[in-house]
């Protein structure tokens, strides 16, 4: 862990990233710190990588962030950026999916080691949750939303 770098997007996936991952080292995480758009973690990740060759980086980002990445896809190939060609347009070397908690310490591991200095895509299905605190919509942030129970009566309007 020593060794990985992170960035992400804007999203719940980003504080999902902040509050679960188990920092080793100071400044293994590049973030907008919600102050930047979706889809920027690849961009994040591409330069983290071209400065910190010997690291691994993980660009961690939510389903409409990836959807934003395709100019981002396209460079990382053209430039031989991690020397792979990448999904979609641009081909696939290795994806895997991950739908079952039981199953995600055996894909993680299949992530992180079975293909090293290569990109590889890892999609993981998660449960529509919230991620605490949070600012609710048009809500001043003395109103945060701090535990579940509070979190049920804005799912209509925030949530997906």
């Amino acid at each position: 862990m020593d060794d990985c770098l992170f960035s992400t997007g804007v999203g719940i996936h980003q504080m999902v990233a902040a509050q679960l991952i188990t920092w080793t080292q100071p400044r293994q995480m590049l973030s907008s710190s919600s102050l930047g758009t979706m889809g920027v973690a690849l961009g994040y990740a591409i330069g983290t990588k071209l400065a910190n060759g010997s690291k691994v980086v993980i660009a961690i980002d939510g389903d409409g962030s990836f959807n934003m990445k395709f100019t981002e896809l396209k460079t990382v190939t053209e430039q031989g950026i991690f020397d792979v060609t990448l999904p979609g347009a641009f081909g696939i070397t290795k994806a895997i999916y991950c739908n079952a908690q039981e199953d995600l310490e055996g894909k993680m591991k299949e992530f992180l080691f079975d293909d090293p200095g290569k990109p590889v895509l890892f999609h993981v299905r998660i449960e529509r949750t919230p991620c605490l605190p949070l600012v609710a919509p048009r809500q001043p942030l003395q109103n945060m939303i701090l535990e579940d129970t509070d979190c049920e009566r804005w799912t209509p309007v925030w949530l997906p």
